[in-house]
């Protein structure tokens, strides 16, 4: 996990809903800082708060985006903003900020007889489609089987559970061209 690369004893500031920890400028090794525009690279990993990882790139390749283009949820977006190379933060993220608090009437029973009908077998887990009245689809998941009834929800995985990141700034790939540069 990443978070054995950042120092348990990082001060924490709130920032909105989030709790943001990070190094003091003098504790990283560099100048360059991440603006607006630039295209970068990290590591993360996300975390319950009972500590299970929900998501990380440990092991795999740094995940790259250009800063403020929504490729990555916002409150990382946030975070990363005037990091500088090798510096890493922890963020705590509220419910509200992630991915929303739970909605009890996203989610509901449907006669397991209409799964059979169809020839699925429902699974936990098993995610697809549910057409609504006005022709969109909403995306659901099973949640819950009995032999009579299967449970599908609408609330994101997530939904009214605060999270955690471990951030790692790993490289800033390119930064815009100023408006000198972009004249000649």
């Amino acid at each position: 996990m990443i978070s054995n690369k950042l120092s348990p004893n990082i001060p924490l500031t709130k920032n909105g809903d989030a709790f943001i920890g990070s190094l003091s400028p003098e504790e990283t090794s560099t100048s360059v800082r991440v603006g607006e525009g630039d295209t970068i690279s990290i590591h993360y990993t996300g975390r319950l708060d009972d500590g299970t990882v929900f998501i990380s790139t440990e092991n795999k390749e740094p995940f790259t985006f250009t800063q403020g283009q929504g490729e990555i949820v916002a409150v990382v977006q946030k975070a990363v903003v005037g990091m500088a190379l090798g510096e890493s933060k922890i963020i705590h993220v509220s419910e509200e900020e992630a991915y929303g608090a739970y909605h009890p009437d996203l989610a509901v029973q449907v006669d397991r007889a209409e799964f059979d009908k169809r020839g699925i077998t429902p699974e936990i887990g098993l995610e697809f489609g549910m057409d609504q009245a006005n022709g969109e689809s909403l995306p659901v998941r099973v949640t819950e089987i009995s032999d009579s009834s299967v449970t599908l929800d609408a609330n994101h995985p997530l939904a009214g559970r605060p999270i955690t990141f471990d951030l790692l700034l790993v490289d800033i790939l390119s930064k815009p061209a100023t408006e000198e540069e972009s004249n000649t």
